[in-house]
């Protein structure tokens, strides 16, 4: 089960729309977030892992890219902002 799933408006792919899907490395509880986490899951079955630095994930900076296909950029801000409201509702 991904913690993090969801579609988006994809022009590269036939049917118009991707999705992408993310886990994080540690368990993390309203009580205790230990950071860094890595994130990894796929974009449309491609791997991704991104890892976020600390306590904030409202921003690019917040991230350090390891795995991230080129042509997806365009839905990086996407993808953080899910993670941030991911942790707010953990909050």
């Amino acid at each position: 089960m991904w913690r993090i799933q969801e579609s988006f408006i994809d022009v590269l792919h036939p049917i118009g729309k991707g999705s992408f899907c993310l886990n994080p490395d540690k368990i993390i509880t309203s009580y205790h977030i230990e950071y860094p986490i890595t994130w990894a899951g796929f974009i449309n079955g491609i791997d991704v892992k991104i890892i976020q630095t600390g306590a904030s994930a409202k921003y690019r900076n917040d991230f350090e890219i390891i795995q991230f296909p080129d042509n997806y950029y365009v839905i990086l801000s996407q993808i953080i902002n899910s993670i941030d409201n991911y942790l707010k509702i953990i909050d």
